[in-house]
């Protein structure tokens, strides 16, 4: 009993406006099937859709076994039907296999319909294109195009800016809110939803994350994370899953975090890695500076309180605290726990030998 709707697998690029619309017009028409139709300029390989005077649809002829008349139609057949179930059902038994490929034709029940008095009607998709079906390595690619395509217009018609549509790439299901600019060579995959005004790319691959307003992103790789209001990433950041960076932190060249969070206002803006670690508001990251979170076997927790500042090429051992305020000397490796306010340093005496230089070039020079 009810409607049966008949699409096709290889039809990527069929919305569902259409098929509210074959639907619909199925129910206005009391059709006991309905066609979804579609004109095209180039209709070689489809089915062509034969009308009576009534505009009724009378039948469906393949390509093969097409007259040179039906041949010049340009309405094909898209493949998608509305069937009344009681009028399709006893006639599937009736199909034949008489034709060119010897395959049994589901449109053939459209004639078969219509002899047992059932009414016949055809709908007319919102864009002809959306008859495209695939065959190959190469219609894929061209349906994905015409899929991203759709989906920057639609973006750019609510108000987000793309400055080159035809260098970037977002799926179907990520969300962007207006007065947002995206740049060139920038894909935005998955899950992910963008907030406004942000600044995104140009070079930069984002999947399942959440970017909240006012971001810039750049020339950064982000995946299954958070960053919040006001951040300021790249160029040449990594943000693996797992982490939340901000509001208005900013995370810089060539550094990397890990199930990480980083606090209000921080900063790790030069060659870091921070990896299964907890950074407070206000801190600073120096250049160079790592969490030793792996021992081989394990995976360690580094925590860093608020306002404290870690110098450069610092070595974080895991697992270990950084209490609020403290501040590690730049060179240190830090295998315990450094207390609020503390200074913690780890470094060799320095030797300085005067005189020693042009002794040494004269002996070099010698040898």
């Amino acid at each position: 009993r009810g409607i049966i709707l008949v699409t096709c697998g290889d039809m990527p690029l069929l919305q569902k406006e259409s098929l509210n619309r074959v639907i619909n017009s199925h129910l206005k028409e009391d059709n006991a099937a309905t066609v979804l139709t579609a004109d095209v300029p180039a209709p070689f390989g489809y089915g062509r859709i034969v009308r009576g005077m009534d505009g009724e649809v009378k039948k469906i002829v393949e390509e093969l076994d097409a007259t040179y008349e039906e041949k010049s139609i340009s309405e094909i057949n898209t493949g998608t039907y509305c069937f009344d179930a009681k009028a399709l059902l006893p006639v599937l038994g009736k199909l034949k296999n008489n034709n060119a490929k010897k395959e049994f034709y589901l449109t053939d029940t459209l004639a078969l319909i219509r002899a047992t008095g059932g009414r016949v009607g055809g709908s007319k998709c919102l864009e002809p294109v959306e008859a495209y079906g695939i065959n190959n390595r190469k219609d894929l690619a061209q349906a994905e195009d015409i899929l991203r395509q759709r989906k920057l217009r639609k973006l750019m018609e609510a108000g987000v800016t793309i400055v080159d549509p035809q260098t970037t790439y977002i799926d179907d299901e990520v969300k962007v809110s207006p007065d947002t600019i995206i740049w060139p060579q920038t894909f935005i995959l998955g899950n992910t939803k963008v907030g406004s005004h942000c600044r995104l790319g140009p070079w930069s691959f984002i999947k399942d994350c959440e970017i909240e307003n006012d971001v810039i992103l750049q020339a950064t790789f982000a995946e299954s994370s958070r960053v919040k209001e006001g951040c300021k990433i790249g160029p040449f950041s990594r943000i693996r899953p797992n982490c939340v960076v901000g509001p208005h932190a900013h995370l810089g060249n060539f550094s990397e975090i890990k199930k990480t969070v980083l606090g209000p206002g921080s900063k790790a803006n030069h060659l870091s890695y921070l990896g299964d670690a907890k950074v407070g508001k206000n801190v600073n990251i120096g250049a160079g500076t790592i969490t030793c979170n792996y021992d081989g076997y394990l995976k360690h927790k580094t925590v860093v309180g608020k306002d404290a500042f870690i110098g450069s090429n610092t070595a974080l051992v895991a697992p270990v605290t950084i209490g609020d305020g403290a501040i590690v000397g730049a060179g240190s490796t830090i295998t315990q726990d450094v207390a609020a306010d503390a200074l913690a340093l780890t470094r060799a005496p320095q030797v300085a030998k005067d005189g020693w230089a042009p002794v040494f070039r004269e002996t070099k020079k010698k040898e």
